[in-house]
């Protein structure tokens, strides 16, 4: 999951653009950041390319139509299946090193779906925190492996 921080982009739109918004212009901005901020951070570095090219003049201005323009088309959000299974195969590898020590399938599912800790990153599969059916799956890779380790 990628976290957007206006502060920064606004500050790399300055570097971009050599420029400064209308306070209404950085309003309307912002507020289509709220609610799209990868769609807000990808425009900005496109606007600036073809202001350093020379084919835009104002990139606050070229910004703001595009966002507008963006806005009125549907959002379609997808996922990258293949984020999720890379993630789940490296959490299925950690269960086998790591997690089978745990001694309580809650702070296995906190490691792996729901804990923060000071300035951790979130938990490999936080992303799919609410998923019953992944819970259950990693749940019963970790009692197999228990049973077996307990058995040798």
């Amino acid at each position: 999951m990628t976290a957007f921080d206006w502060v920064t982009l606004r500050e790399r739109a300055f570097e971009l653009f050599a420029e400064t918004p209308s306070p209404s212009l950085e309003a309307e901005i912002l507020g289509t950041f709220q609610t799209r901020p990868a769609l807000v951070a990808t425009t900005i570095e496109g606007v600036g390319r073809e202001v350093a090219a020379g084919r835009v003049r104002s990139g606050w201005a070229i910004l703001g139509a595009r966002l507008r323009n963006a806005s009125e088309a549907p959002s379609v959000v997808a996922f990258d299946t293949g984020d999720r299974e890379r993630r789940v195969a490296r959490a299925s590898r950690w269960i086998e090193t790591a997690g089978v020590h745990f001694d309580r399938e809650t702070e296995l599912l906190d490691e792996l779906f729901d804990g923060y800790g000071g300035d951790r990153e979130l938990p490999l599969l936080h992303t799919w925190r609410d998923e019953q059916e992944l819970r259950e799956e990693m749940l019963k890779l970790w009692r197999d492996l228990r049973r077996r380790v307990a058995a040798a």
